[in-house]
């Protein structure tokens, strides 16, 4: 998608303005942002409205996504990267794959692990007839989760960090 590839660029670039600012806040603003986008597709029926509105949110997240590593840097210093870069893209990797062989575990070990994104969507539409619903709850928990991202951001305003001589 052109418009998340844009959005990495952006945001690996704000990264490293000094007048932008710092990664984490920035992170957060995007989550904030992207809240938006989606709390709308509840409410599009047009085709042009989804496509203009997948292309804002492709472009939030891309934002999103190019800021990943500056803060990682920020948070563990650049000595700390690789490690942490590997462990981020293992841990992105198996959410991808686990949905492909959750059938040989037993029942209450599947339940757990599918108990959020596509099923639990579809059980939610099944239950109350509604399109709209599970847009509106996962909006609900993206809203969860740049809360909290918002507190990390608050508690780390006061420490500066030099991203060159950490170890």
């Amino acid at each position: 998608n052109l418009s998340l590839q844009v959005g990495r660029i952006t945001g690996g670039a704000l990264c490293d303005r000094s007048w932008a600012p710092r990664p984490l806040s920035l992170m957060v603003i995007t989550s904030a942002v992207a809240l938006l986008p989606n709390l709308a597709l509840a409410i599009f029926t047009e085709y042009w409205s989804f496509v203009l509105n997948f292309g804002l949110v492709c472009l939030v997240f891309g934002v999103f996504g190019g800021c990943t590593n500056p803060v990682l840097i920020e948070m563990l210093g650049l000595g700390s990267l690789s490690v942490a870069f590997s462990w981020v893209s293992a841990f992105r990797g198996v959410s991808c794959i686990v949905g492909n062989y959750t059938d040989k575990l037993p029942v209450d070990t599947r339940l757990i692990l599918h108990i959020a994104g596509p099923p639990l969507a579809g059980v939610i539409v099944d239950q109350t007839q509604s399109l709209g619903v599970p847009l509106v709850l996962s909006t609900a928990v993206q809203g969860a989760a740049t809360l909290m991202a918002g507190v990390t951001w608050a508690l780390s305003l006061g420490q500066k960090k030099d991203y060159l001589n950490m170890s």
